[in-house]
């Protein structure tokens, strides 16, 4: 019967143990939010910004020369092909931007 009592005793005192957690979790929580929030201000946006201005010039560069070789068959081909990789690099950033903020929302990064 003492074992039962002692085993009883301890798997109460081990419950209580376990769940000690006090603020300790929520501060780390707060590291890390802070922390994802830096990682995203200092890091992920510039880059984004940076390859939405290069898709930019690069589209405003091939309509340049789309209007520049108006009569030229060949270069016209070229220019197009131009606008549309910087479309498409538009697209594929944007894309990845609003992946990342959906990721973003969904976790609860910013609290």
């Amino acid at each position: 019967m003492k074992k039962f009592y002692v085993s009883i005793v301890l798997f109460l005192v081990s419950n209580n143990l376990l769940l000690a957690e006090g603020d300790g979790g929520a501060a780390f929580e707060e590291g890390v939010k802070t922390f994802t929030q830096k990682i995203t201000d200092v890091f992920l946006t510039p880059i984004l910004t940076l390859l939405v201005a290069a898709s930019v010039i690069y589209f405003v560069w091939g309509l340049v020369m789309f209007l520049k070789n108006a009569g030229e068959d060949g270069d016209r081909q070229n220019a197009k092909r131009h606008m549309l990789w910087g479309m498409f690099g538009l697209f594929i950033v944007f894309s990845v931007w609003g992946i990342m903020k959906i990721i973003m929302d969904t976790v609860n990064f910013y609290g």
